[in-house]
């Protein structure tokens, strides 16, 4: 009964609402103060919350996503009693100890949608967020988080649309982040996955490994490398629906953090770490002493660039062998971070530029239409280029030059403005509907269907064209892609809905 109800209520109120679908996760490392590590690679952690964590978090589990060093956590309720077993649920509290058991910190954890606070996402939950939104009850701020999928800063009918979506689909997709990676005999690494949504569904899922003599991988995606070799790690979600693998090399030999880079003279050490089981006796050799020198310190390799040049830097290990770094060095270097920009009118961005250089820059549009301005600023403390957007759409280049002349980088801007001045329409099956996508500035325009079953999409020109085929709802996604150096970026998007009522 509760489930119709709710499905009745979403009906209601899908015309005229765009679906916000997506993966929002960001990944916090958060110290303590010196003496004291808290960290964690899967959790975001800001200021009094503890964010990310999935539905379906055992307890013990929750406990492996963390890395920590001289403290401890417990897992508590709201009376503070220690929660030993179940699931995470919102609103409980995970208190953080120093080595003598001192409260350091006490951090609220929030699971997206359960507004039952029990660790799961189910009909109670849709049950009482409807009850919530029609009485407008009081929320406190870590049910605010809770509820705030479309992460607008606002609780509305729109999150309600989302959990239900990500609820009724279920996973959509999963991928690990490296699905490469070379260790050592006994050394650690981890793996992390994204799965969509992020919200809604048990985001962790089952490690396995191929080969359990060569590495093998805990349920919190640690892996350990033991016997040389190469085999597969996989993680699988929690219904055995979608998989996805990363391979993993066990290997004793030398191995550089990097295997080239560029110095600059005058400019600092570059500096790259050396991993091995063993350090003992390692040294280096230049191939060119006149354009570069290195010595070993530690675990690490320290090269200095002396003249403009190339050089070869060998690492050895009598026990390891050898491991090879090419060093290009330059008097003279400037880079402006990234090449390309995708943006929209009247924006600003700050972007990168680094290197080694004799004077100031100097910046050169294309069309200053596009790009108004252009110049050196401070944010958050770094200095960084900041490029102010006109009210013009196009494309345009940013020159970026040494004021010597001696090292130059150009920067593409795509200014553009996509969208659907229509949001939505109601149609009948086998009745095209034809809508206008506004915008000054195409790039490649293309349509996808969120249920190519219940309808079909394509481009003409400047107009979306769906073909209804089944009763239902079903939401169309315009992109905008433009070509840069032969490969397209994507550059906006726009939605638009259409309600299949009943049949010509």
């Amino acid at each position: 009964m509760v489930n119709d109800k709710r499905k009745k209520l979403i009906l209601n109120i899908l015309i005229g609402i765009v679906f916000l679908f997506g993966v929002f996760k960001f990944y916090t490392t958060f110290s303590l103060e010196d003496g004291y590590k808290f960290e964690s690679v899967v959790y975001g952690i800001e200021g009094e919350y503890i964010e990310n964590i999935s539905p379906y978090t055992d307890v013990h589990l929750f406990y492996q996503y963390f890395d920590l060093e001289n403290c401890s956590i417990e897992v508590v309720d709201s009376y503070n009693h220690e929660i030993t077993s179940g699931y995470v649920f919102n609103g409980s509290k995970t208190i953080l100890y120093d080595d003598n058991h001192q409260v350091l910190h006490t951090y609220v954890n929030v699971i997206k949608g359960d507004y039952a606070s029990d660790g799961v996402i189910d009909n109670r939950d849709f049950e009482k967020i409807g009850k919530c939104m029609i009485q407008e009850c009081e929320l406190n701020e870590y049910e605010k988080r809770s509820l705030d999928l479309d992460l607008d800063l606002d609780v509305h009918i729109n999150d309600l649309v989302l959990l239900d979506k990500s609820v009724s689909l279920g996973y959509v997709d999963l991928s690990i982040k490296e699905d490469y990676l070379i260790l050592q005999s006994e050394e650690q690494g981890r793996l992390l996955v994204d799965v969509t949504p992020s919200y809604g569904v048990n985001q962790n899922v089952i490690w396995s490994s191929s080969d359990d003599q060569i590495v093998t991988v805990d349920n919190a995606g640690r892996v350990t490398g033991h016997q040389e070799g190469e085999a597969k790690v996989i993680a699988t979600t929690m219904d055995g629906t979608l998989s996805a693998q990363a391979t993993i090399k066990v290997d004793n030999t030398i191995q550089l953090a990097s295997y080239e880079g560029i110095g600059y003279v005058g400019g600092n050490d570059v500096v790259v770490d050396i991993k091995l089981i063993d350090y003992e006796g390692v040294t280096c050799f230049s191939s060119s002493e006149e354009v570069a020198s290195c010595e070993i310190s530690g675990k690490q390799l320290v090269m200095k660039a002396k003249q403009q040049g190339s050089a070869k830097i060998v690492v050895s290990s009598p026990l390891y062998g050898d491991a090879t770094y090419r060093l290009d060095t330059y008097s003279v270097y400037l880079n402006v971070m990234p090449k390309y920009l995708c943006t929209t009118p009247n924006n600003i961005h700050y972007i990168t530029v680094s290197g080694f250089h004799s004077g100031e820059l100097s910046f050169e549009a294309s069309d200053v239409n596009i790009i108004k301005n252009s110049y050196m600023d401070v944010m958050d403390g770094r200095k960084m280029l900041r490029i102010e957007m006109g009210s013009k759409q196009g494309r345009a280049t940013l020159k970026v030059q040494e004021a010597n002349g001696n090292a130059s980088n150009e920067v593409t801007v795509d200014v553009y403005k996509l969208a659907i001045p229509q949001i939505g329409s109601v149609a009948k099956v086998g009745e095209e509907v034809t809508t206008t996508i506004s915008g000054d500035h195409f790039g490649r325009l293309s349509c996808v269907s969120e249920d190519s079953s219940k309808a079909l999409c394509r481009i003409e020109g400047n107009q979306l064209i769906v073909t209804p085929l089944a009763l239902g709802n079903v939401t169309i996604r315009v992109y905008n892609q433009f070509d840069y150096q032969g490969s397209f970026y994507d550059c906006g998007e726009a939605q638009f809905l259409v309600v299949i009522q009943e049949e010509s």
